[in-house]
């Protein structure tokens, strides 16, 4: 099991991105911030490429928390989106399921797997 995974798509990253939130949106997930550190990464590492970060909660939050209180340490999710160049585009997205096992609480397990099937949806539907 690894910490995330990644797909590389054929398509822009901007049309990706819009994509990508009206995906989440539709599927109750709620985009809690969006970092686009193009800039810095031009500046400090003479970089051209395109680099963008969305986080976002799962629309049952709350309950998360109530089995178990720590899980607000993994949460948001983060989504990443490298342009590799014009036309193509990694989208790596956070392994809910390895994260939520650091947890250690294994009523947490069956919702981890809810969450990461719904998240790889949305990213297949890309």
């Amino acid at each position: 099991m690894t910490l995330y995974d990644a797909r590389i798509l054929e398509k822009s990253i901007d049309i990706v991105e819009e994509r990508l939130k009206k995906l989440l949106k539709l599927s109750g997930y709620h985009i809690v911030y969006e970092r686009n550190i193009e800039k810095k990464l031009e500046r400090r590492a003479n970089k051209n490429n395109k680099y963008r970060v969305i986080g976002v909660d799962p629309y049952f939050s709350y309950e998360l928390t109530r089995i178990e209180e720590k899980v607000g340490l993994l949460l948001p999710f983060n989504i990443l989106l490298q342009e590799i160049n014009d036309q193509k585009v990694e989208v790596s997205i956070i392994n809910v399921e390895f994260t939520f096992s650091t947890l250690g609480n294994a009523r947490i397990f069956g919702v981890a797997a809810v969450i990461q099937s719904e998240l790889d949806k949305i990213i297949s539907s890309l």
